[in-house]
Formats: structure tokens, sequence, C-alpha cells
């Protein structure tokens, strides 16, 4: 009877050192009823040989922190896990270990402050002739669970391995000690564990050490406004418009938090098909650290690129005490195949894990013949039962395109679309597959998308909203104001008067010009006069301060590589219109957009704003007008605000009211010039005039003479 009153005591003793993991991180919230259930087959009046213990691995967004948890050793519903903190559940890919010791030696590591973590600690604390390895458990299952049955002793366990996205510090399970057999508890009218009347053993043992969960933060926005704390699903607003031929700059923000360790972390970008990416324009920054070639990879992969950490790169950023700050930039240039009034968009996904992955970003393309078919294949064999959806979206507009649809075995997962517009880029997204991660690509041609799925254990990919750019334009009709034929050979220059955008400098009074190889070369030389200026400022005895070069760069070097990459620019010139049959004498290279038989030309590639024609050349038999035209840039310009209809099919026509161009008239003056028919009329008018004259003067000599 001693000798079981006597295991009773240290069996309760040692109840605190289990279940001292759960009592951690004490707060003001107390858990309530959180004791666990007991399967009565799993107690035994005698003492067990052997228990078979299941420790759980919890992770949560955020726990309560409780002062007690009242856990009784049984195992935790889903109702008790749920009053724990906020989204607890268990986390799989846990390994945990275990040393067989002493009393004396489980005792000294119970008192050793703060409790061995690290086989390292436990066998400083224990001494140098302490040379046992510990023995590892399987990794944790998708329920958080590892089981081990262990014979009657002393035992200190420890977490030797964590999965991803798990910090490497400070959220490891707290070590813990065992004793076993364990006696059963309930819970008094105090609300105290003690034990159970009659005494009864348990032979199964839950234990559930915690975990909180570190995910990362990225944020993709133009250059100077991405900002990772931003919620991930806050869309972005603003649209930028540029010109043609524009640098449009990008940044990308990412967090990695403090104390964590990846295998893996890349970043996947495609662009639609408007953006054409700089490759040399890519930075990397660690903090305030300038990352050097020797920390990345990049790889361009179709209308993007893949940015990859190196296992240098990666020694920058994992473990440390603080968190680190990724910040990507670069600058995709608006091309000639952008369209106005769709914006071009630049998708970014960012991709993490312990092990290198497949996973990217979905791939835009144009449907054929208004369709877009879409398969999907698996890693093997597709899970069975799997019932995927999948949804279409506008690449460009980022907007859902239809209802979501299924793809199954049913339907040999694949999906069609049609009725869709072939000028229009389109990509398709997935649901998230648990276990899996998608691998996006696109067929040779039109019309054709894919996706395939690859085994994985990282977790899922992180894929910011982004930004978009547009450029906007304006349709014109020349014609005859009184007769409305439209006339072939007008030629107009385009003068600016205002931007309606913020990031967008004023040129008043200068014309729309294509830039000359002169200007180009110009243009290059003063910025890397001043990249070579801004590069000075952070060498040793320069005297500069951080602030100070920041202040040049945006003032100097920024302005001058936006000039570099611009194909358009605002010029100052002396505009001279061109009279009779003689040309325009264009200088200083400006654009000339002119009439073509049905009276039609156009600009796009303009930021919104205000702008005039000024007519240099008018058609042939035709006076200039005095007056310039006035017209606006917007999102509606091109399309929808006009007055007359600009013809589909390149031949003189009467011209129409509508409302897709503006109508340029030959100002006030509807007389032709000469060569044209009012010659003939003021030359019978005049010829009429002297024969009157002629005649009135005979008349009169007659009547003088008589």
């Amino acid at each position: 009877m001693k000798k079981r009153f006597l295991s009773l005591i240290i069996a309760l003793a040692m109840m605190v050192g289990v279940f001292t993991p759960l009592l951690s991180s004490a707060a003001e919230t107390p858990a309530k009823n959180t004791i666990g259930t007991i399967d009565e087959t799993k107690l035994s009046d005698n003492v067990p040989t052997s228990t078979t213990v299941n420790v759980y691995k919890l992770q949560a967004k955020e726990y309560n922190a409780p002062k007690q948890w009242n856990h009784n050793g049984g195992k935790l519903t889903e109702e008790q896990l749920a009053t724990l903190g906020k989204d607890v559940k268990g986390l799989k890919g846990v390994e945990f270990s275990y040393y067989s010791v002493t009393a004396a030696q489980l005792e000294k590591l119970k008192a050793t402050k703060p409790a061995p973590a690290t086989v390292g600690e436990v066998k400083t604390a224990l001494g140098a002739d302490f040379t046992q390895e510990p023995t590892k458990l399987a990794l944790t299952d998708k329920d958080g669970m590892a089981t081990v049955s262990l014979a009657n002793g002393n035992y200190w366990f420890i977490e030797t391995a964590a999965p991803v996205n798990v910090t490497t510090k400070g959220s490891h399970a707290i070590p813990f000690g065992l004793t076993l057999p364990q006696v059963q508890l309930t819970q008094n009218e105090q609300g105290e564990l003690v034990a159970a009347t009659p005494t009864k053993y348990l032979t199964e043992l839950n234990i559930y050490p915690k975990n909180t969960t570190t995910t990362p933060k990225v944020d993709k926005d133009f250059e100077g406004k991405a900002d990772a704390n931003r919620d991930i699903n806050e869309p972005k607003t603003e649209k930028r418009d540029y010109t043609l031929g524009d640098d449009v700059p990008y940044e990308i923000q990412t967090i990695i938090p403090a104390h964590t360790k990846y295998g893996s972390v890349y970043w996947t970008d495609q662009m639609t098909e408007g953006l054409t990416f700089k490759k040399d324009t890519l930075k990397v920054k660690f903090d305030e650290a300038e990352a050097v070639e020797a920390d990345y990879k990049l790889t361009e992969v179709g209308n993007g690129f893949k940015l990859e950490l190196t296992a240098e790169g990666l020694k920058k950023v994992e473990d440390k005490d603080a968190d680190v700050k990724i910040t990507v930039t670069y600058k995709a240039t608006l091309n000639k195949k952008s369209v106005v009034n769709i914006p071009e968009s630049n998708d970014v996904i960012f991709h993490y894990g312990n092990k290198p992955g497949k996973g990217n970003t979905p791939i835009p393309n144009k449907p054929e013949n208004g369709k877009i078919t879409f398969t999907k294949t698996w890693d093997g064999d597709a899970p069975k039962g799997a019932s995927i959806t999948v949804q279409l979206y506008n690449a460009n507009t980022g907007e859902k395109v239809g209802a979501p649809k299924t793809l199954n075995a049913e339907n040999s997962f694949k999906a069609e679309w049609t009725d869709l517009d072939n000028k229009i880029e389109y990509k398709v997204e997935e649901k998230s597959v648990e276990g899996y991660e998608a691998e996006y690509s696109k067929g040779d041609g039109l019309g054709v998308l894919g996706v395939k799925n690859w085994k994985s254990e990282n977790p899922e990919p992180l894929n910011p909203h982004e930004p978009k750019v547009v450029h906007y334009g304006k349709r014109f009709v020349k014609a005859d104001k009184g007769t409305n034929k439209s006339l072939e050979g007008a030629q107009f220059v385009v003068k600016f008067k205002e931007f309606t955008s913020e990031h967008l400098t004023a040129q008043k009074d200068k014309y729309l010009a294509r830039k000359t190889a002169e200007q180009t070369n110009a243009d290059r030389a003063a910025y890397l006069e001043a990249r070579a200026i801004y590069e000075d400022m952070f060498k040793e005895g320069s005297g500069k301060t951080q602030a100070e070069a920041n202040t040049y760069y945006n003032q100097n070097v920024k302005p001058k590589f936006e000039a570099l990459n611009t194909e358009y620019e605002w010029k100052e010139s002396t505009v001279t219109a061109a009279t009779g049959d003689a040309d325009f004498d264009n200088k200083d290279n400006l654009v000339v957009l002119e009439s073509d038989k049905a009276g039609r030309f156009a600009i796009d590639g303009l930021p919104a704003g205000t702008y005039e024609l000024v007519e240099v050349k008018a058609p042939k038999g035709y006076a200039l007008p005095t007056n310039n035209f006035e017209f606006s840039v917007n999102e509606k310009s091109f399309n929808e605000q006009g007055d007359v209809k600009y013809e589909e099919k390149n031949e003189e026509v009467t011209v129409a009211t509508g409302t897709t161009a503006m109508r340029i008239n030959n100002s006030n003056m509807t007389i032709p010039q000469t060569g044209g028919i009012g010659t003939v009329i003021f030359t019978a008018i005049g010829l009429a005039i002297m024969a009157s004259a002629i005649i009135a003067i005979k008349k009169r000599q007659a009547t003088e003479a008589r």
C-alpha cells in the first residue's frame, strides 16, 4: 500500500511537468472546462507496463494563453480546442525527440532555466558524461499527432524539427518532462485537477504543446507604394496612365518573420502583353542593404520572370532576431501591344517552403475564335474523388469572367469558355489544392491554357493584388463643313495643355515628339552622370547622409532614368504650317498625324489630360483653319466621346453622326482656294461686271455724242 501511495504522489508531482507546456505564456483569460475526454477503455486499475503517448502539435493565429488549461491527459474535442485561441488546429510535419533519463537527471533538467530545448542545451545541462542521443518520433500527421509507446520511467521531450512557416524560436514546443505511468485526474469544484477516486492509470496519454504559425507578408504596387503590412486581400484602386514607351516602376515588398528558416524562397511574375520586363532594372535589398548577384538567381520566363534566393541569399534572411524586409524593384515598358483603354497588369506570386517548388504565376493568353480551353493534369494519378474549382479572369483588369467551373474525372479535368473577346488576354486560376502546388502553362498558340499539380508540402503561395497601368487616346475625322465629305491628307501635331495625373510633370505649350538618336544618347549620358554622382555619395569619406543620397536620387537619378526610357518627349518648337503644295517642315521630329481617305486619324499612348491639335497642312485645295482644336484624353475618350462615326473602311465617305470620334472641320472657311470652282465663279462674275461696265460706258459716250 505504501508503494502504491508513493507512486501516486510521484505521479501527481510529475503531472505538473507533463502539462508545463500548456501552462506557459500566462495571461488573464483562463480556459474553462478544457479538460479532455478520456476513453474508459484507456484506463487501468493496475499499473501498466507501458503507456501510449500521443503528442499533438497545435498551431494557431493566436492563443488565449490561459493561466491554466485544465487538461487531464485526455483527447481534446474540436470544441475544446476552439476555446484555446483563434484557428487552433493540428500542425503537420513537426519532429519530436525524447531522452530516457533517471529521476535525478529529470529533476536537473526541470530545474535548468530556461528549460533545455535543443540537443546541445540538454547535453550542457546534464554534463559531458551524458552522451545519449535522442530518439526521434515520426513526423506529426495531418492532425498534428505523433505516437510512441513508452515503458515506465522518466523522459525529456524536445522539438527537433519544425515545418515551414513555423518560427524557429519562441514558438517551439516547450520542452517537457514526463514520468510514467500517469494517474487519472479529475476537476474538483474549484476547477483544480486532482487524482480521481478510485485511483486509475492512463494507458494512453495525450499531450498538447503548441506553436503559433508565422506567415510571410507580401505586397506589390508602384515603386514607393508597396506595403507588406497591408491586408493581402485589399484591392489596388489606383490606375496610372502612361505614354507608350514609358517605363512603369514596380515594387514588391516581402517581410520574412523573425526566427524563421526556409529552404526555398522565390517570386514569379507574369505581365500582360502590353508590358515588357526590363531585366537590367531589377534590384533586390535586404532591409537597407543592397543584395549582390550571388544572393539571387533571375530567370526570364514567358512575359515575366522568376526571382529566387540562392543559399547565400537565404542566409541573409533566415533565423534572424527581427523581421527582414526584402524589397524588389524593377521596371516594365509600356509597349506597342498595349491597347487603348485596356489596363495592363503585372501579377506576382510569392512562393516559400522547405523544398524547392514548381509553383508559378498564372499565364495569360488570348482566345482563338472567342474560345479558351483549360486542361488540368496531375503529378501521378489524381486523388480519388478530386473536384477542383477554377475561375476565368480578365488578365488585364483582374475581374472574374462568368461563374466558376468544376473539374473532375467525369469531364477529364477540362473546361471551356466561349464568346470571349479576341483582343483581351485571359487567365485561369484554380482554388488551391491541399498537398499540391500549381504550375500554370499556355499552349503554343492562342486559346489554350493549363495547369499541372505537383505534390508538395510547402504552404500555399501568397498572391497580393497588383496595380494597373493604362494609356488612353482619341480618334478624329476630318470633314468638309459644308458637304460632310471626308478629307484626306490633313496633317496635325499635338500640343500639350494640361495633364491630370499627379505623377506626371506639366509640359505647357510643348509638342509631342519622337526622340532622336542624339537625344537618346544625351539622355543616357545625363543618366550615367547622375548615377555616378549618386554612387559616389556612398563611398567612404563622401560626407553624405542617406537622406541626402535619397533626395538626390529622387530629384536627379530617377527622372533622368525615366527620360532615358521614354519613346515620346514633349518639345518646345516653333511650328509653321505649310501652305499650298509645300510639305510641313518637321525640323523638330514632332509626331505628325495625317487623315486617310475616310478622314480618319488617331493618337494613342497618351496619359489623361487636355491637348490641342494644330493643323500644319490642309487637305489639297483647302485653307488652313485659324484656330486649334482642343481635345481631352481619358478612359472614355477613344471609343465613347465624339460627335461623328469613325468608319471601318479606308475610302472617301460622307461623314455620319455617331459617338466614336471627334469631328475636325475646315474651320470657318469652306470656300476652296485657287484651282477650284471658286476661281471659275469669280472669273465669270468679274467678266460679267467688266462687260456691264463697258456697255454702260459705251451708252454714256453715245449719249454725250448726241
